[in-house]
């Protein structure tokens, strides 16, 4: 067979290939539709069945939640005690509270119930109530609300042996998506796609609730069916593809395999005779197809044009690399250019007494400007960057595009004070640039960060970059005239210049305070006798994400900025107080630093919370280390004792850490005590360090103070301090921390849901 096809005229290869894939695109067509043909037939029929099923199923499980609700509310008003509240409301919480909505006859998804007297007004009005203060006209009605689904049904109460005497209404509200899901069990429709389409605020009569619905249905036997159909549909292609495949592999090797095997060979033997055309030959006779044999033409022609073809690879090259060392967007030299140039010059000025200069620019908050004006602006004020640094450059300065809003200047001969010089000219040039005609709103300003070493100092000079880069980012720095030079006490800052993240947002929280997060922890009462509260916790964000505290408080230690980072806590609280981030009757505490406690003008800052204590509707609690307190405890009691009298309470923080000294406690004006972590966490070490915290809270205890016990993990920790006498516990066996309060988490342990999932009474019953 081969040597028929060896023999044969030459034919274009799209001759071969195009009779193969005309059969094989027949094959797949025949097969392809009359598998179309069967999945469509089942898909219509199965489809056609299951909306009607559902259609059915969903009518009648929203007739079962209207039917359920008229005859609780039936219920409910024919109760004695329903009718009693009408004469004489004393009792009315109590009724409703535990007597209707706790009742075991009552399901949960009914979420309020309410009485109204012969004139449509509520009997007692609630603060937080969910139901209107007057009857309303529409007795029934669906109401959308936060994303919920409400059922609102109202009913007279009559007079028992009068049934056309009105004497007051009863109104029911019911979460109508959990009752549609409790008291229906779906086959048909798939539950999970249940929802309203109604927007937010949508009120409508309960009749018109099947066409605000949506949901879709429930895949059936008639699925599994077309997918056996698919799948033997699929292994037929597979039968016919395998037998493709095979029909493949002869063709091409016979038609291309071979004729390229022998070109290869050809074109081998060009190489060997260095483009000898009339030494070579090609062996085996005629190619079977007509392309290689134009090919073979080709590489003839071509050995007569490489020599024309190789006068213009200079030329090409030459352009290559002018594009591969410049920048596209500015036309200045790019990092690559930059990198190869810097090794040269430090092979150039080596041992020598030459003054060597890297200047690195900088525009502050591009990426905020790029992301909210668009590429676009971004781009231009790149191109603005390079105009205006390139018109003020001097015979041979160089400058280089690094990457972003990165630009470098290369500066030889040239000492420190006239490196500035020349920065404060390409500050006070680009400062010229009216960046508003470019629709850019905000001020727009630029860092340089400056370094200089002489050639003889070689280590020094490879450096450079580097220094440039922390002068620069210090220039960045608050307060700072956005010029800097590199220094020797800038070496010990290193390590914190490059988490200038850190600092830029440390400093920005203190400046402005729009970036400041509070989270919060909560701390739960024992029991009813004592109130729960949260702690707050501090969160920066900037346009990279949140930064958590380990983050957060390093920077601050060691800049020095605990009281102004306390004081701008201080205010962002005060905010939260006044636009109802914090709930009404919601109590928190707030850690103060020991060094803002001995501050001059802290009572003055703390006392910006003090009118929300005075409102009677929240409490504050201020946190405060132990050492802090006992380093100066005259002055830091006589503060405390100030803010007390004004309505905070105190707590004394890691109680154990310390001092410990009990001598002291009894002096301090604190109101509760936060026993150290590890303290707590001994009642599951060592016996002997055990009994020496169960002592320690025995006595706190008996001394009258509330005492919280800190870092509650597990169920058996928390089992011991409430076996001990703790009021409060705070851990992650409740929660780490919360983006916002929930008013409707009681803050007790009985009834704050726990991560472990057991319940309190269950494990102490066990």
């Amino acid at each position: 067979m081969k040597r028929r096809l060896q023999n044969l005229l030459p034919l274009p290869i799209s001759a071969y290939l195009g009779g193969f894939f005309s059969v094989s695109l027949l094959l797949f067509i025949i097969i392809g539709g009359w598998m179309l043909l069967q999945m469509n037939k089942v898909t219509n029929a199965a489809e056609a069945s299951r909306s009607h099923s559902a259609r059915t199923e969903v009518r009648a499980a929203i007739d079962k939640v209207l039917t359920s609700s008229q005859e609780m509310l039936a219920e409910l008003s024919q109760w004695s005690e329903t009718r009693q509240q009408l004469r004489d409301n004393t009792y009315y919480e109590y009724w409703r509270n535990t007597r209707v909505l706790q009742t075991s006859r009552i399901p949960h998804y009914v979420t309020d119930v309410d009485i109204y007297d012969q004139q449509g007004a509520i009997l007692l009005t609630r603060s937080g109530s969910s139901m209107p203060d007057k009857l309303p006209d529409l007795l029934h009605f669906i109401d959308i609300q936060q994303g919920t689904t409400y059922l609102y049904r109202f009913m007279p109460i009559v007079r028992p042996g009068d049934g056309q005497r009105n004497i007051g209404y009863l109104g029911l509200r019911m979460n109508f998506d959990q009752a549609l899901q409790e008291l229906n069990h779906f086959i048909y429709t798939d539950s999970n796609s249940l929802g309203i389409v109604s927007p937010e605020g949508a009120r409508f009569p309960p009749d018109e609730i099947q066409h605000q619905l949506s949901y879709l249905p429930r895949q059936s036997g008639e699925t599994r069916k077309l997918e056996s159909v698919m799948r033997s549909t699929l292994y037929s292609f597979a039968a016919l593809a395998v037998v493709l495949i095979i029909i493949s592999y002869y063709l091409t090797s016979s038609l291309l395999h071979t004729p390229l095997r022998r070109l290869a060979q050809y074109i081998e033997e060009l190489r060997r005779n260095r483009g000898d055309i009339s030494k070579t030959e090609l062996s085996g006779g005629t190619l079977c197809v007509k392309e290689f044999d134009m090919l073979r033409s080709s590489i003839i022609d071509y050995q007569h044009e490489l020599e024309e073809m190789h006068n213009h690879l200079d030329q090409k090259n030459r352009e290559m690399w002018r594009l591969a060392h410049h920048d596209a967007l500015t036309g200045v030299a790019n990092r690559r250019a930059y990198d190869e140039d810097w090794e040269r010059l430090q092979e150039l000025v080596r041992g020598q007494r030459i003054q060597v200069s890297v200047m690195l620019i900088d525009c502050d908050h591009f990426k905020a400007i790029n992301d909210t004006y668009g590429h676009d602006v971004g781009d231009q004020v790149i191109r603005v960057i390079a105009d205006s640094l390139r018109q003020n450059l001097r015979e041979g300065d160089h400058l280089y595009r690094l990457g972003g809003d990165e630009f470098a200047v290369h500066l030889i001969n040239t000492d420190t004070e006239q490196c500035r010089t020349l920065a404060q000219r390409y500050q006070e040039r680009l400062s010229h640039f009216d960046f508003k005609a470019l629709g850019i709103k905000e001020p727009v300003r630029f860092s340089i960060g400056i370094a200089t070493a002489e050639g003889s100092q070689p280590k020094q000079v490879a450096q450079l970059h580097k220094r440039a880069d922390i002068a620069m980012y210090q220039a960045k720095r608050p307060g700072n005239n956005k010029i800097a030079v590199y220094n020797d006490g800038m070496a010990g800052n290193a390590e914190s210049l490059l988490s200038n993240r850190f600092i830029t947002t440390v400093y920005r929280a203190i400046e402005q305070g729009d970036n400041i997060e509070l989270h919060y922890q909560p701390v739960l009462a024992a029991d009813d006798a004592q109130s729960g509260f949260y702690e707050t916790l501090v969160r920066l964000r900037d346009e990279r994400g949140t930064i958590t505290p380990h983050n957060i408080f390093p920077v601050v230690e060691s800049e020095g900025l605990a009281v102004e980072f306390d004081y701008a806590v201080f205010r962002r609280i005060t905010k939260a107080f006044e636009q109802g981030e914090i709930p009404q009757g919601t109590c928190i505490s707030l850690n103060v630093d020991g060094s803002t406690l001995m501050h001059h003008n802290f009572i003055q800052q703390v006392s910006r919370l003090a009118p929300f204590i005075q409102s009677g509707c929240r409490c504050i609690v201020l946190e405060i280390t132990e050492n802090a307190l006992i380093s100066e405890i005259e002055e830091g009691s006589r503060k405390l004792r100030h803010l007390r009298e004004a309505g905070f309470a105190i707590a004394l923080d890691d109680f154990g850490s310390g001092y410990s000294s009990l001598r002291y406690l009894a002096n301090m004006p604190v109101d509760i005590i936060k026993l150290d972590i590890g303290m707590v966490r001994d009642l599951e070490g060592d016996p002997s360090q055990r009994i020496i915290t169960e002592y320690i809270a025995h006595m706190v205890r008996g001394a009258g103070y509330q005492l919280v016990a800190e870092g509650i993990e597990n169920d058996s920790l928390l089992y011991r301090v409430l076996a001990l006498g703790f009021t409060h516990v705070q851990g992650f066996l409740f929660d780490h921390s919360l983006p916002a309060i929930d008013p409707q988490n009681r803050l007790t342990v009985a009834e704050y849901p726990r991560n472990s999932g057991k319940s309190l009474n269950r494990a102490l019953g066990s």
